[in-house]
């Protein structure tokens, strides 16, 4: 089981025509793609902003069981509102978690 790999790759915002449109610009991607399984079509959860999906996406839960609800904290008093960054806000066991439970290694990036 060492030698088998798998690598999720979460493009936000990006559907797939824009895959299609795009793809010879991502030579990287267009690799990983071409030689690997890739998702068509993708119902979304509600609401579909970027960490409630991401984060269902991540522990197989709906944002009523895992608690992110929203991109931002709701802080009425605030002028900007804290970001949903944190593990401790997750209220549902996510893939990383699981794998370190079976010993196997997982990490994480986020890009601009």
């Amino acid at each position: 089981m060492a030698d088998k790999k798998l690598v999720v790759v979460s493009l936000d915002a990006m559907g797939f025509d824009d895959m299609n449109e795009w793809i010879d610009q991502a030579p990287h991607l267009k690799a990983l793609r071409n030689r690997g399984s890739w998702v068509k079509h993708v119902q979304g959860i509600f609401p579909t902003l970027t960490y409630p999906s991401h984060t269902s996406i991540i522990t197989g839960q709906y944002p009523a069981i895992h608690g992110i609800v929203n991109n931002t904290k709701l802080q009425p008093n605030r002028l900007s509102p804290d970001w949903y960054w944190y593990r401790k806000d997750v209220k549902a066991t996510p893939l990383f978690d699981v794998a370190h439970d079976h010993g196997m290694t997982t990490a994480a990036f986020y890009g601009r």
